[in-house]
């Protein structure tokens, strides 16, 4: 209650959250929540949010197998949150009326991508990503276009009784040539799929274009499976080009340096 004009805010939480290994790991989070001012006579709740994601899959090739070519490069995602709010006051608080203007829903999100390369230059990547909100209310809309040139969204209400889905698509597709090949020299190849890294430590200087390198230098690292893999230059000669920058994802036999004599 309110004392000669002040008021008070009360708030309370609690959350649990758990990840279960393996493969595919699993995290999962479940929390609730309450606020209440006595001024307003408003009462908040969240009764409770649960959420949760499982990490990133290649369905078509071993969990330690070489990720190459399109089919073995589809992997796929899945993420989920579902949610009760309830907002009240004090009158109605415990009473069947508060839940008259509750708002519930879950959504689940799948995206799904691939890439693959078309004459060791031409780099294609596709995305695509489906969606599906459970509400109880919803507003009717469909926002397909078809002649967007780079993506594609559909959003459908379906309705099932008294309950409304709404069930939306977004597809996306992108080409990029890493103008390879244009740069006279030798070229250094990645012999493993990872993730581009120029130095191992924070003290160590990175290679940078016009450095003169000699054969047996390392040139870089390419991360993969918590492995620091050194890659070692198989020329000696002046840095031309360094196709990658530090943290990017590179494939199996993708020109990383080009070296000229």
């Amino acid at each position: 209650e309110s004392i000669k004009g002040k008021s008070f805010h009360f708030n309370s939480s609690v959350s649990f959250s758990k990840t279960f290994r393996g493969y595919p790991s699993v995290n999962m989070s479940l929390s609730a929540s309450h606020s209440q001012n006595t001024r307003s006579n408003s009462v908040n709740l969240v009764l409770p949010t649960f959420q949760g994601s499982v990490e990133r899959i290649y369905p078509f090739v071993k969990r330690s197998g070489q990720k190459k070519g399109i089919l073995k490069n589809i992997n796929l995602q899945y993420y989920f949150r579902g949610e009760n709010r309830v907002t009240t006051t004090d009158s109605l608080f415990l009473k069947k009326e508060m839940f008259d203007d509750a708002k519930y829903g879950m959504r689940h999100s799948i995206p799904i991508s691939t890439n693959f390369k078309v004459l060791k230059h031409l780099s294609v990547s596709m995305n695509g990503n489906y969606e599906e909100v459970w509400t109880g209310s919803t507003i009717k809309r469909n926002d397909y276009d078809s002649e967007t040139g780079n993506s594609e969204n559909k959003v459908e209400i379906i309705q099932i009784g008294s309950d409304k889905y709404k069930v939306e698509y977004s597809i996306s597709e992108d080409t990029s040539e890493k103008d390879l090949g244009v740069v006279d020299g030798n070229s250094v190849h990645s012999p493993i799929e990872g993730r581009f890294v120029l130095t191992k430590g924070s003290n160590d200087k990175p290679v940078k274009v016009n450095d003169v390198v000699k054969k047996g230098d390392v040139l870089c690292y390419i991360e993969s499976m918590k492995v620091m893999n050194a890659i070692k230059s198989e020329f000696s000669g002046k840095i031309q080009k360094i196709y990658f920058r530090d943290g990017e994802d590179v494939y199996d036999d993708d020109i990383l340096f080009t070296i000229k004599k």
